[in-house]
């Protein structure tokens, strides 16, 4: 796992629905060098995660790999850290989860609670909870680059590796990736 930056707290209070779609949109947006779909032929066969969750006090990435591919796994991590895609195939798959999403929110009993409660919780903060989809369908790479950008290039960075790995090899293969970005604060 990485976490960088500050997650939900650096997104705009203006941009309800922000986190949801950097969460949905970030992984399919691909790197600026290759599309999501160029990444899926590049990476067959091996087993390297890729997208950003927004958590609440950091931007995540996970995934599951195995030890021959854990060097490649951490240049993906960077490389997003780097140059992120920012497609505009990404934003048309995020509409075309919306209406999906809205519709489910509206045929389940916890559709509310989902929506609702985490805004009410935080004291109104639009950053949290589920804006409708009206709402939703505004949000694009267009606004959230500005933030995403200055989190991934100036954010703290933390990594966190859990299993069955050569403990040299794996601090080898964050100091040639992760561990080669420029120093931050």
């Amino acid at each position: 796992q990485m976490r960088v930056g500050s997650g939900l707290l650096a997104l705009p209070v203006d941009k309800p629905g922000m986190n949801l779609f950097i969460t949905s949109s970030f992984g399919e947006g691909g790197l600026q060098a290759h599309s999501s779909d160029d990444l899926q032929s590049v990476l067959a066969g091996r087993h390297v995660g890729r997208g950003l969750a927004v958590g609440s006090d950091a931007f995540t990435t996970s995934g599951l790999t195995i030890p021959a591919d854990l060097g490649l796994q951490m240049q993906m991590l960077a490389a997003q850290l780097k140059a992120p895609g920012y497609r505009k195939e990404a934003e048309a798959k995020w509409m075309g989860i919306l209406p999906i999403m809205d519709a489910s929110l509206k045929a389940t009993a916890t559709g509310p609670v989902a929506r609702d409660l985490a805004r009410l919780a935080a004291n109104g903060d639009t950053r949290f909870g589920i804006p409708n989809a009206e709402l939703l369908a505004e949000r694009n790479f267009a606004e959230a680059r500005p933030f995403l950008d200055k989190e991934l290039s100036k954010g703290a960075i933390e990594i966190a590796l859990v299993g069955d790995f050569d403990e040299a090899a794996a601090i080898k293969a964050v100091a040639d990736s992760v561990g080669a970005l420029p120093m931050r604060e």
